[in-house]
């Protein structure tokens, strides 16, 4: 699975009931097609848009994370398109994270350091050899 992050336009015109509905109707589609949603914000922001989109100056902006498989992404784009109060969205991959171990990480970017246990007698001899 790919992680997307899906950034939707609503017209302002839209009431409130209507861009809930289109929001939960974006959530169930991915869920009905075995997509995971990840983060979701919860309101959706009213903005002034840089330019005018389909004559309008603001509008509602809604984002939502989620993982889903490759081939059904054409079938969420058809789906949305066909919301005719989205004036417009964007979807975007997002890179994988991968959970890291840091203390192996470590080891990898430190070359050369090999462990060899040195005692304390050799430790000794070379500190009178540095001080003679």
């Amino acid at each position: 699975m790919t992680n997307y992050e899906l950034t939707y336009l609503i017209s302002p015109e839209t009431s409130e009931e209507q861009r809930e509905t289109i929001s939960q109707n974006i959530t169930s589609f991915i869920k009905e097609q075995e997509g995971v949603l990840g983060n979701i914000q919860g309101k959706l922001i009213k903005k002034f848009l840089g330019y005018p989109i389909k004559d309008q100056n603001m509008a509602y902006v809604g984002t939502l994370y989620f993982s889903f498989l490759a081939e059904k992404v054409k079938n969420l784009e058809e789906k949305i398109k066909l919301e005719k109060q989205i004036l417009r969205f964007m979807l975007i991959t997002k890179p994988q994270k991968e959970k890291l171990n840091f203390r192996k990480r470590r080891k990898k970017f430190i070359p050369g350091i090999k462990k060899q246990k040195i005692e304390l007698k050799e430790i000794d001899k070379k500190i009178e050899e540095i001080l003679k």
